[in-house]
């Protein structure tokens, strides 16, 4: 007796699915990480970020083909931010303006996912960030650009660009949080 034909398409479905078939649409996510902070304990308003890019894009496949996110870049790093100082335990509002106390402003200045092959990624981001005493028309106290880059193998998958770019931006955290913190704590 002869398998059903369909058994026949097994391996190269196997394939598509194992090979990278990948999508142009990446998923922006963002998932806390562990820092180094000292103890939050005073009110920050985010402000929503702005994207300073000018580009509709945020990478290239392998193919040539261009990448689109989900969301705007501006929204995925105004989000991390906030998740990331409420996991330090600070109180964080999010409004287009503050009138009074710590606020942080901020633009997605560099946002890059390559695909150099069905296995390697590139990834780089860059931010800039502003805090201000007094609220958003209060003094500036503090400015500076966080870059992060990675380069990672992987195994294949529609995932994989999701990965490469939160892992990009909890390294940018690890860094901008705690010096936000350290700046504020400073300041008070």
């Amino acid at each position: 007796m002869k398998p059903p034909r369909f058994f026949n398409l097994l391996p190269l479905l196997a394939l598509l699915l194992l090979g990278g078939c990948s999508s142009t649409v990446v998923q922006l996510e963002y998932q806390t990480v562990p820092t180094q902070s000292q103890y939050c304990d005073q009110r920050i308003t985010v402000v929503p970020f702005e994207d300073a890019t000018s580009k509709r894009t945020i990478g290239t496949n392998r193919k040539g083909q261009p990448l689109f996110s989900d969301i705007g870049v501006e929204q995925w790093a105004t989000q991390a931010l906030q998740s990331q100082l409420k996991s330090e335990g600070c109180p964080v509002l999010r409004s287009k303006s503050a009138k009074s106390g710590f606020a942080v402003t901020g633009k997605v200045l560099e946002v890059s996912l390559r695909e150099v092959s069905s296995t390697t990624y590139s990834s780089s981001l860059k931010i800039e960030v502003s805090l201000f005493e007094g609220g958003t028309e209060g003094r500036k106290i503090y400015s500076e650009s966080f870059t992060s880059r990675m380069q990672q193998r992987t195994f294949p998958g529609v995932s994989v660009g999701r990965e490469i770019m939160t892992a990009t931006m909890q390294e940018l955290m690890r860094n901008l949080v705690p010096t936000l913190i350290k700046r504020i704590r400073q300041a008070s």
